[in-house]
């Protein structure tokens, strides 16, 4: 019941938090089938709950056993987490993973989708990390215990375009599902060697479920030519689902690939444009709305968007409030949005219970509430159209010379996967 209720909760709180939440692959899920989900964690705790929220089904989760507070238990078990213990949490603690695995196998035998963080760690980047080999143990280990089992593992991978800040898009990729009763019959023989070889194999699989840039070099590079990416043609392509998976995951896979020289001109040109963003204060998007805006545009925004704008800053309070708590208490960047989306979620609850109570009725808080959400679509063309206002126009045709001048190279250079 409690899983449920939060589910609906989390999942209204993540479409306020986020711009646009794309999943695709959903239908590469057999429901009559257990399954792991390995997962890779760039953030705290919003892939297990973006997971739960966008599946039409229960998702048990393997989570840090030092969170696991006895006082607590009765939460962790009605939100179907079982906890696993490292070796920095004490030998003491280790003991308990015998009985958390054997609850693990049982869940699975008994048909239940099971989520883990396959790369074993947490940290903020555009980058698959080397995949342990927890998810092959423990496949392996429930097929023993059940080897006539239908068990199959399904990479999935969770991709941000910047996880600090509210209004981006976050993309959900579950992949095809990876077997394991061919893995099995082998295990039997050469457990090792399987064990190796089914965590490359996910490796793989799961690298293609995500925006992978290699080098440390090339990551502020790709956080330069984001937003840009979305505005070149519909990119052709047999190998990834999902408009904006598609086109970033093009981009990283060509970024990874490119000679020196092409390399260096693009850096050239993205860096002329960012420093060019930073002078007049503008971000890429409130540049291409600026870019966009028509007089009667500016009629609306003056008038009824002024409005919209006043009550958008009213449904921002809790955001705000939780923005300036998550950054003066979370310790680091992966904990940043999981803290701050959660908080925004809580605040914005009781903010919508205080105005049932003291403002009332339903109907009027709805309406309210619903213009806020409304207005969040335009609150970037408001803040654009304000700030152009007071641009010196040479300085802003410049930044849109250059912008074209990086869409330009962008759709003569990028290396499309042809059908």
């Amino acid at each position: 019941m409690i899983y449920r209720i939060l589910k609906i909760w989390v999942k209204a709180g993540y479409y306020h938090y986020f711009s646009k939440i794309e999943v695709e692959g959903l239908d590469n899920v057999d429901r009559s089938k257990p399954a792991i989900f390995a997962v890779n964690h760039p953030s705290a705790f919003i892939e297990p709950t973006l997971i739960a929220t966008e599946c039409p089904f229960d998702v048990h989760f393997i989570t840090r056993g030092d969170v696991f507070v006895k006082s607590f238990r009765w939460f962790f078990d009605a939100t179907n987490q079982v906890p696993v213990f490292r070796f920095k949490d004490g030998f003491s603690s280790l003991r308990n993973n015998k009985s958390s695995f054997d609850k693990c196998h049982e869940k699975l035998m008994s048909g239940a989708k099971l989520l883990i963080f396959c790369e074993g760690s947490m940290q903020w980047v555009k980058r698959l990390r080397p995949v342990q080999q927890g998810a092959a143990k423990l496949a392996m280990g429930t097929m023993e215990k059940d080897p006539e089992l239908p068990l199959v593992i399904h990479p999935v991978g969770v991709n941000y375009e910047d996880h600090t800040k509210a209004g981006t898009d976050i993309m959900l990729q579950i992949g095809k599902a990876i077997p394991m009763a061919e893995y099995f019959s082998a295990y039997k023989e050469s457990p090792r060697t399987v064990i190796k070889g089914l965590t490359q194999d996910l490796e793989d699989a799961l690298q293609e479920c995500i925006v992978h840039i290699e080098s440390d070099e090339d990551l502020e590079l790709m956080d330069q030519i984001w937003g840009p990416l979305g505005d070149l043609a519909a990119l052709k392509t047999v190998n990834y689902r999902g408009n904006l998976f598609s086109k970033y995951k093009t981009a990283s896979n060509w970024i990874n690939k490119m000679g020196q020289d092409e390399k260096s001109e693009l850096k050239k040109i993205a860096n002329d444009y960012s420093k060019s963003l930073d002078k007049i204060d503008l971000s890429d998007n409130q540049l291409k709305n600026l870019t966009g805006l028509n007089w009667w545009d500016y009629l609306w925004l003056l008038t009824l968007g002024l409005v919209l704008k006043f009550i958008f800053e009213l449904n921002k309070i809790p955001y705000r409030l939780a923005d300036f708590i998550s950054e003066k208490k979370t310790p680091n960047v992966e904990f940043y949005v999981s803290v701050k989306a959660v908080l925004t979620a809580f605040l914005y609850t009781l903010f919508v219970i205080g105005l049932l109570i003291f403002w009332s009725p339903f109907w009027h808080v709805l309406i309210f509430v619903t213009l806020g959400k409304i207005a969040s679509y335009t609150d970037d063309k408001w803040n654009a159209m304000i700030k152009g206002l007071f641009l010196d126009r040479n300085r802003l045709e410049e930044v849109i010379f250059r912008r074209k001048d990086l869409i330009q190279f962008l759709n003569e250079n990028i290396a499309y996967e042809e059908a």
